[in-house]
């Protein structure tokens, strides 16, 4: 008698990676992104992703930043597979997914002012599976959202520069322009400053470097003796009055007329920033 082999096919689903939403914009309209966020008054949130992975852990952490970034900004996907997804930014978004926190690991945010000239919080892969994490995120966009203007650039933060003919950095701190077509970066590797031709960057890197030569940094807040957000390093948030900022001590004025004075080192890098601007300004 004659056996009869029946064999058997399993077909396994192939995963198709995530659907990116219509109202997220991609690496070549950030002109249109940054527009709307100023329009609606929202942040600027980048996210290094993959959206043909074949991950379903980083596929679902995506589509989570998807709903919980949209809340408070206008979000712009930088595609992995794009190879020039890095030259439609400007340094400073460059840097924030390059610092060493943030790890090698997508996908991975950076939600900035609307003009890309300050991060306002990073979230690295890890970060991304806490809704405390997000939470915090939302406070710190929402803080920099109620200042009059937006945070001062922070430029010796800044260390990732795009090269123009490579898919490389050039990785170094910017200590000024030597004339209008040459720029002075002390380099990271052997801390020797050289002096390069814009023409060694990718456009948005060169117009970056152009606009800080014409001092073109934003505007530094007023003190308007009013009530706003002041975040600290811990993420919680109060509203005061700003006093005055001494030693490194800050003190802040509560709703209820009491003072209360802090380390500078207890508020968030943005409220720093806030508090050091009103007091060169303040009489």
């Amino acid at each position: 008698m004659k056996s009869i082999i029946f064999s058997i096919l399993i077909v396994i689903p192939c995963h198709a990676g995530f659907v990116v939403p219509k109202n997220v914009y991609r690496s070549d309209q950030i002109e249109a992104a940054q527009a709307e966020a100023e329009k609606e008054k929202r942040g600027l949130a980048f996210l290094y992703s993959n959206p043909k992975s074949t991950c379903p852990l980083c596929d679902a952490a995506s589509e989570e930043a998807f709903k919980k970034l949209r809340t408070h900004s206008v979000i712009v996907l930088l595609d992995v597979n794009d190879k020039n997804a890095w030259d439609q930014v400007n340094p400073v978004v460059t840097t924030g997914f390059h610092e060493p926190q943030m790890g090698h690991v997508y996908p991975k945010v950076v939600i900035t002012s609307p003009d890309m000239k300050a991060i306002v919080a990073q979230l690295s892969n890890k970060e991304m599976g806490s809704s405390n994490m997000y939470s915090t995120a939302k406070k710190h966009v929402e803080a920099m959202l109620k200042l009059s203007t937006s945070p001062e650039l922070d430029i010796n933060r800044i260390s990732h520069w795009k090269s123009g003919n490579s898919s490389g950095f050039y990785i170094g701190t910017y200590t000024g322009m030597k004339d209008e077509k040459t720029v002075n970066l002390k380099m990271k590797s052997d801390g020797k400053t050289y002096a390069m031709d814009l023409n060694r960057f990718n456009p948005a890197t060169a117009a970056f470097l152009k606009e800080l030569a014409e001092n073109k940094k934003p505007a530094k807040a007023t003190v308007n003796n009013v009530l706003e957000n002041w975040t600290g390093s811990n993420g919680t948030t109060l509203q005061a009055k700003f006093v005055s900022l001494k030693d490194d001590k800050v003190t802040l004025e509560m709703e209820s007329g009491k003072t209360h004075t802090l380390s500078l080192e207890r508020l968030d890098k943005t409220s720093q920033d806030k508090a050091k601007s009103y007091a060169t300004e303040k009489p």
